[in-house]
């Protein structure tokens, strides 16, 4: 029962390092294109500068719009994690609890199921100490 308990706790927490996993690397692979992304429309900025005022203005309200865009998203991915890596630690907290409390119920049925025995032993022990007689 203990190895079973352990084992989904094992495998609990290997899910949570998956888990953990995919969104980090979805979370960087999001920053690398962002960062790509940046790149290009910062090297559309510099081929534009030559042109017309207007069109450079729209341009950065454009690239700001996307940065705060590429900012929220960050956020909520990050919040994401966070609200996952909690969750986490609670059912983690919840397995650890109910393996205390299986572990100690346990305790007590052998510690019941010894003293029924010796009692059985001692029982038989004084009936044969009779029959002797």
């Amino acid at each position: 029962m203990e190895e079973e308990l352990s084992k989904n706790k094992e495998t609990l927490a290997e899910k949570l390092r998956r888990e953990n996993d995919e969104i980090q690397t979805r979370m960087k692979k999001d920053a690398e294109e962002r960062a790509k992304r940046e790149q290009q429309l910062k090297a559309d900025l510099e081929k534009t500068k030559e042109g017309n005022r207007n069109e450079v203005l729209e341009l950065f309200d454009r690239i700001k719009a996307e940065l705060e865009k590429m900012r929220a998203d960050h956020a909520g991915l990050s919040a994401m994690l966070e609200h996952e890596n909690e969750k986490r630690m609670k059912e983690a907290e919840v397995i650890r609890l109910k393996l205390e409390r299986e572990k100690q119920e346990l305790r007590d049925y052998i510690n019941e199921d010894n003293k029924v025995m010796k009692e059985k032993l001692e029982n038989e022990r004084r009936k044969m100490d009779e029959e002797n007689r």
